[in-house]
């Protein structure tokens, strides 16, 4: 079903602003556009960078999704994108987030990969991590990790966060659809209509597991300048089906 964009009409006083000498009315739907925000929760995923080479784990906004989706959206980008996230990480800094979420705001959670572990001060872990021979690591995923108990807490903190948000709120993971739903025969995603995927492949998981030789990712598996498009792409289409745009 297309949604109808819940943004109501507002009349705007013919202003002109002269700004390094052009001149701007606050009528002109690009300025008005900015008054509002696209907000992005996500792991490194949601900023342009790699781990790899001269420029490793410098992410920035500029080249990445969120900064093309929000230019071409006409929203002031506030990305609240953390490298090294894990979902609770990233729930928790929604949590603290909401209160400055504006009922005409957007918002886009890009949840990290399930198996991504939260250890104290906004540390994380994965079981593929820079340090794979630790007896630590070892040790927390073969006694105290669960893929049921991760793919839960996914779901329990989206469904949280959409409960709780003022404005709409897409969103989508690093890792597939059918990795979320193999977990459980409840837990259900494809069916919801803020889940951005296609055909249960979300947009970052499908970058990733692409080979380098196309052109979409980096050899550390984060998207390239070409990924970084086609997943704004994605994330557009979908925002434009909803009628958000």
């Amino acid at each position: 079903m297309v949604m109808q964009n819940h943004q109501a009409d507002r009349k705007i006083p013919y202003i002109l602003i002269f700004r390094s000498a052009i001149f701007f009315t606050l009528q002109d739907p690009f300025i008005n556009n900015l008054m509002n925000a696209l907000h992005i929760f996500a792991c490194s995923y949601g900023k342009f960078g790699t781990v790899h080479g001269p420029e490793a784990h410098e992410f920035r906004d500029a080249g990445s999704w969120s900064n093309i989706l929000a230019r071409r959206l006409r929203r002031k980008l506030i990305n609240h994108s953390q490298p090294g996230s894990s979902n609770f990480v990233i729930f928790q800094n929604i949590l603290n987030t909401l209160s400055s979420i504006d009922s005409d705001d957007l918002v886009i959670v890009n949840w990290s990969h399930i198996n991504r572990a939260w250890l104290y001060r906004d540390q994380t872990l994965m079981p593929s991590a820079h340090v794979p021979n630790s007896r630590f690591v070892q040790d927390y995923y073969q006694y105290c990790y669960s893929d049921v108990q991760a793919a839960a807490n996914l779901i329990t903190f989206n469904y949280y966060v959409r409960q709780h948000m003022l404005c709409p709120c897409l969103w989508s993971t690093a890792d597939s659809a059918h990795l979320i739903e193999s977990q459980h025969s409840q837990f259900t995603v494809l069916d919801d209509p803020y889940f951005v995927h296609d055909s249960g492949i979300t947009p970052v998981d499908y970058v990733r597991n692409q080979d380098v030789s196309h052109g979409l990712t980096f050899s550390c598996s984060h998207p390239s300048a070409k990924g970084h498009e086609f997943i704004a792409d994605c994330f557009y289409s979908k925002i434009q089906s909803m009628g958000y745009i």
